[in-house]
């Protein structure tokens, strides 16, 4: 499992590890800069200063040591009311936190379907920690299912396809194509790779998501990636992902993910490397 680093570099690092250490540290109560995915000075001097509140060496580096203190240290100050399991692998953590209030609402009617991504970053598996994340679904690397925020909730989580989609966030820093080493986030750990309990968890996550859109006579009809309306963000949901979960979903569903040309905004097609009959083979 590649460690967490993140540094001054040359070019600034960016990406989404860095986005999450930003919100941390400001949960956290420390000025880390603006919360934008750029490892600058100011986040280098709030990573010094979260280090000490942490009784850490101020090296201005996060490591494992300090990403992990982080985690500890939010998990400890979240919110206290107890998970109410749903089942098995489900945790349902969509009223235990109140961070969005006042945030717009949408009927089943609207929801089409769901867009995939990966955290990109190491995230901890304890389900309080899921209730800041901007996604409907987490999947922990332990293999649990967070329901986050009720799928009513509009959230920003995918830019063009956050209106009509359900967020599902997946713990890992998965490669953008499995066989080219480097297309993966850079300093923010995590599994390279699917778990058999994360593979669990997304089974029991699919009946559930079929019994939520059949309970509200809802038609189940896209399964996107998050790469297909954003530039920035390539390797998400990653090819080895998209092969072992969003293709066969599609086959049970009759779903589609738009075909090859789709795309929206600033976003990119599905390459040949996540679907072989497509013929794409753009990679950055």
């Amino acid at each position: 499992m590649p460690e967490v680093l993140l540094e001054i570099r040359t070019p600034l690092m960016r990406g989404p590890a860095v986005h999450r250490l930003q919100e941390m540290g400001k949960e956290l109560g420390h000025d880390f800069g603006p919360i934008d995915g750029v490892f600058g000075a100011r986040t280098e001097a709030g990573v010094r200063d979260a280090q000490r509140a942490l009784e850490l060496p101020a090296t201005g580096i996060c490591d494992d040591a300090t990403w992990h203190a982080m985690e500890e240290k939010l998990s400890a100050v979240a919110p206290t009311p107890p998970p109410a399991p749903t089942g098995s692998r489900i945790i349902d953590r969509r009223t235990a936190h109140s961070n969005n209030a006042g945030r717009d609402t949408r009927s089943w009617s609207a929801i089409r379907g769901v867009t995939l991504h990966q955290t990109g970053v190491r995230m901890s598996s304890s389900p309080k920690r899921w209730d800041t994340v901007h996604a409907h679904v987490g999947i922990t690397e332990d293999g649990h299912v967070i329901l986050i925020n009720d799928p009513t909730i509009l959230m920003p989580h995918a830019n063009a396809l956050n209106g009509f989609t359900i967020g599902i966030e997946i713990c890992g820093n998965f490669r953008g194509i499995e066989d080219k080493p480097g297309t993966h986030w850079k300093g923010g750990g995590g599994a390279t790779s699917l778990s058999d309990a994360q593979k669990a968890a997304l089974e029991e996550l699919y009946a559930w998501l079929a019994g939520e859109f059949r309970k509200h006579d809802a038609t189940w009809k896209v399964v996107h990636a998050h790469r297909q309306a954003s530039g920035t963000r390539e390797a998400d949901p990653g090819s080895k992902v998209w092969r072992e979960v969003a293709m066969p979903w599609m086959l049970r569903l009759g779903a589609t993910d738009g075909g090859p040309e789709f795309k929206l905004g600033t976003g990119r097609t599905i390459p040949k490397q996540w679907n072989p009959a497509y013929t794409d083979n753009y990679w950055s």
